[in-house]
């Protein structure tokens, strides 16, 4: 059996919350337009259908062996959650973030703040609110007995070409995301001399 704690991490916005959606107006007016699409910030990427509610519901169900869920959130809980629940903790945006950041709409900065966290486990699943679980699970399905995470990656079927990964060229549909994992890329080639 293993001995160690795994922890859930969730990222979620209520987007028809009134205050929220006036700082993020207040905050893209100071962007230029490329912030104002409706794959970054339309009203359908931050559409709340209770969709955490059931989520939750499919790890209590299908995942009992999680010691803690935390719900990063900018002063936000939504309005059905118990907050007597011991295992579920409220982490807001303030917690991981300094202060000069915020507000911040960004899901790849927030989720880059993860291990600010107070009191997470070393071992951890990042959901968001939009994952379930459809079957019982153990932690072996996400670790092996020593701790370690398990990757499940597709098979390499030709020689990377890491000059042309490290620039625009790699990405194939131009949007935002595309974007985004070419700098993670650019990032961590930079830190580690090395893509998998």
């Amino acid at each position: 059996m293993n001995d160690f704690p795994v922890d859930i991490v969730y990222t979620w916005v209520d987007g028809s919350d009134k205050n929220w959606l006036q700082k993020k107006n207040e905050t893209l007016k100071k962007y230029s337009d490329f912030h104002k699409t409706d794959e970054v910030s339309g009203k359908t990427r931050f559409f709340n259908r209770d969709e955490l509610k059931y989520s939750l519901r499919s790890v209590s169900k299908f995942a009992p062996w999680i010691r803690k869920i935390f719900i990063i959130t900018d002063n936000q809980i939504p309005v059905w959650l118990n907050i007597n629940n011991s295992k579920i903790i409220i982490v807001d945006h303030r917690e991981i973030f300094k202060t000069k950041h915020l507000p911040c709409f960004n899901s790849n900065a927030i989720e880059a703040n993860i291990h600010k966290i107070e009191e997470l486990s070393d071992n951890f699943l990042s959901f968001n609110d939009d994952f379930f679980l459809g079957r019982t699970t153990s932690i072996t399905d996400f670790y092996f007995n020593t701790g370690k995470p398990k990757l499940f990656t597709g098979k390499k079927l030709y020689r990377l070409n890491i000059k042309r990964l490290l620039t625009s060229k790699s990405i194939k549909t131009k949007n935002p995301h595309q974007y985004a994992i070419l700098n993670a890329r650019k990032k961590i080639y930079k830190k580690y001399g090395f893509i998998v």
